[in-house]
């Protein structure tokens, strides 16, 4: 029997119940190997990114012959990255680990904004 399903936004017609059941499984295992590796990569990024931006920061402002115009921009640039990177990557890891959304709606929509 072909049915038309849809399953997270995506839309799968004709499709038997063989081949349905095939990609429901698919599906599952994907889930399951990003929930296993998604937070050992996204926690790597994350220590990165806060150390490197963190020093970046740090040696500008610390040795007053780097404080050109470009560097000032440059800490600018390091400042927003460094948090955004302390913002949203702990809710990427709890989006791609995690069923449901835990924080309620605003922080849903103020987190999504930021990606």
């Amino acid at each position: 029997m072909n049915v038309v399903y849809v399953v997270m936004n995506h839309c799968y017609v004709n499709m038997t119940d063989a081949e349905w059941n095939a990609s429901v499984a698919w599906i599952k295992r994907f889930h399951l190997i990003s929930r296993i590796t998604i937070p050992p990569v996204f926690g790597v990024v994350f220590v990165i990114g806060l150390a490197g931006n963190a020093t970046l920061i740090y040696t500008i402002l610390a040795n007053k012959w780097m404080r050109t115009k470009s560097n000032v921009l440059i800490v600018s640039l390091a400042a927003g990255n460094f948090l955004l990177i302390l913002v949203n990557v702990p809710f990427v890891v709890l989006i791609y680990t995690t069923e449901g959304w835990w924080f309620g709606q605003a922080t849903c929509k103020v987190s999504v904004s930021g990606f």
